[in-house]
């Protein structure tokens, strides 16, 4: 039995055995469903209207089911889905279970050490035992309403070889970096080196091995990117892109994984595109670490090197299949819907979407990314990170002399600490009170980690209430309050005039910059990361590129409520 939660209503459910659906109640009865094997049932609800019930907003619409056996009954509730206020300045909230491939890799020059092993890192990422883990940091500052799930595919795998029907999409040298290149990888041979001695395994200890070496990958394209980052003069210095797209050792990595992953799994809006997606690199970061001196006791790294600089961001902007034209990275995985259903595409448009068989099957696509060092194992802090930007938080830190926010937020430094109010805000996690004019005195204020159960929010027609943990169900919050600050004018009009490119529609992106800050004496003002999705819009999609203050870059919005399509380190 499954029971709506108050301020929804069933509308549909499908799946296998008997169903019965009513508004408030859906009974589902299965036959004996066989070891290591599953039965889905999909609930389509709909939440009532603000006239229905006024006080919907901020409620959370969790549903408990339960399940009875012969032998046992047992009851389980959803993680969320959770109402947010009807503005498009709310649908930056991420609540609920997040499930995400973590893939673990090591180049044909430089392996993890020992000791570090795919499931030591999933240890790392998913483990509620271990203190820092970022599952237990995520679900601290959400107040227990986000559930980040990190896969590592290859862990407890202690080898596999090349023996897979599809093969392997490896990348390849761009003949464009001929000036740039100071690496080398087993794609470019015109002789296949899987599975010879040269390239024996795929599967190391839990780690994939990939074809090319450290600086194949980790090589900038104009020297050192490490210099502009230490300067702080934001100059735009291509990094990791020396051999080629900054994000081909994603491409390969997706590759090398995908006979352990069905990547439907991980496409839990089913648009065809995998939401997230992580690699975890062998040696110490390239955005200081790996070339400033020795970052470990590791042999391979008592000298500098030019390793991945820990980043986000999406193979939409470096790959496009062949087939298809889509962006990102195809993979072997046909896509299939919430109840296990095949996808195929109606026509060679490629767009809409069928269970009815056609000759063009749905194949996932992987885009969004972020890079992580393998020194993440030990301390999972620039994980949690670089996790932030995957839920669409943009970096609060400086490079060059100028202090930000220092160490008082994880997304200013990676010390596995909270994040500040206004990213708590933004993922919905907390909902601050508003101050109105005047004075008022506070006394106690609990630490922002205590759950206070009660929310206090307003009604379209602006009556107040109060949602209150048990009494209204579900309730999380922190105490917070939040003053409401005169506007300034970010974006002058008079300046969409001038010839040089913009309009009053079209703000002209600069192009430059690669997400590091500026320095205090204002140079390097171009500070964003190249958006190449910016020369292929999507049909009818609106652009607006939005300069922020000083040492927060650039970033294109695209149509209603799109997520910053920029470059996050």
């Amino acid at each position: 039995m499954v029971r709506a939660p108050l301020g929804t209503a069933f509308k549909t459910a499908a799946g296998p055995g008997a169903r019965q659906v009513k508004p408030r109640l859906i009974t589902w009865r299965l036959r004996p469903v066989g070891p290591k094997r599953t039965a889905t049932l999909v609930i389509e609800s709909r939440a009532a209207g603000l006239k229905t019930l006024p006080t919907l907003v901020w409620r959370d619409l969790s549903t408990k089911a339960q399940l009875t056996s012969k032998k046992r009954r047992t009851t389980v509730t959803s993680h969320g889905p959770k109402v947010i206020p009807p503005a498009e300045v709310y649908d930056t909230a991420r609540y609920g279970d997040r499930p995400f491939p973590v893939v673990p890799v090591q180049y044909s020059d430089r392996s993890y050490v020992a000791g570090h092993s795919g499931g030591d890192l999933a240890a790392v990422i998913n483990s509620p035992k271990l203190k820092g883990s970022t599952f237990n940091l995520f679900q601290e500052m959400s107040l227990g309403q986000h559930y980040p799930n990190g896969t590592v595919p290859s862990a407890g795998i202690a080898t596999a070889d090349f023996d897979y029907g599809p093969g392997f999409d490896f990348q390849k040298t761009d003949p464009a970096t001929a000036n740039t290149c100071t690496g080398a990888t087993f794609a470019d041979s015109p002789v296949p080196a899987e599975g010879t001695p040269l390239y024996p395994e795929r599967i190391t200890d839990g780690v994939y091995n990939l074809p090319g070496q450290t600086q194949w990958y980790g090589a900038d394209a104009n020297g050192s990117a490490i210099v502009g980052s230490l300067a702080g003069v934001a100059a735009l210095q291509q990094i990791d892109s020396g051999c080629g797209p900054t994000g081909k050792i994603v491409a390969d990595a997706v590759a090398l994984s995908d006979p352990e992953i069905d990547y439907s799994d991980f496409d839990t809006d089913k648009d065809g595109i995998v939401d997230f997606f992580m690699a975890v690199f062998a040696g110490c970061g390239g955005n200081g670490a790996s070339q400033l001196g020795v970052c470990s006791d590791a042999a391979t790294d008592a000298a500098p090197y030019d390793n991945i600089w820990p980043h986000s961001s999406s193979l939409e902007y470096y790959i496009t299949d062949p087939v298809t034209g889509l962006p990102g990275f195809t993979t072997d995985d046909q896509l299939k819907n919430l109840e296990g259903k095949l996808l195929f595409y109606t026509n060679k448009s490629y767009s809409k979407m069928t269970t009815k068989k056609t000759p063009y099957k749905v194949f996932v696509r992987v885009g969004p990314y972020n890079l992580n060092p393998e020194t993440a194992i030990d301390k999972a802090s620039v994980i949690s990170h670089e996790y932030g930007h995957s839920l669409g938080l943009p970096d609060f830190y400086s490079t060059g002399g100028r202090e930000t926010y220092g160490d008082w937020n994880l997304m200013a430094t990676d010390k596995s600490q909270n994040m500040d109010a206004f990213s708590r805000q933004e993922l919905g996690w907390v909902v601050p009170e508003v101050l109105t004019k005047g004075t008022r005195t506070i006394k106690n204020i609990p630490d922002s980690k205590q759950d206070t159960g009660v929310i206090r929010w307003r009604t379209q027609s602006g009556k107040a209430y109060t949602l209150k943990r048990g009494r209204d169900g579900i309730v999380h919050n922190s105490r917070m309050y939040v003053a409401k600050l005169p506007g300034r004018q970010l974006l002058d009009p008079a300046k969409f005039s001038t010839g040089d490119k913009a309009t009053k529609k079209h703000v002209w992106f600069s192009g430059s910059g690669n997400d590091f800050g500026c320095g205090a004496d204002g140079r390097g003002e171009d500070a964003g990361a190249a958006v190449q999705l910016l020369d292929r819009p999507r049909p009818g999609a609106s652009r607006l590129v939005h300069r922020r203050p000083v040492g927060h870059g650039d970033h294109a919005v695209w149509g209603k409520g799109a997520a910053e399509d920029r470059l996050r380190g």
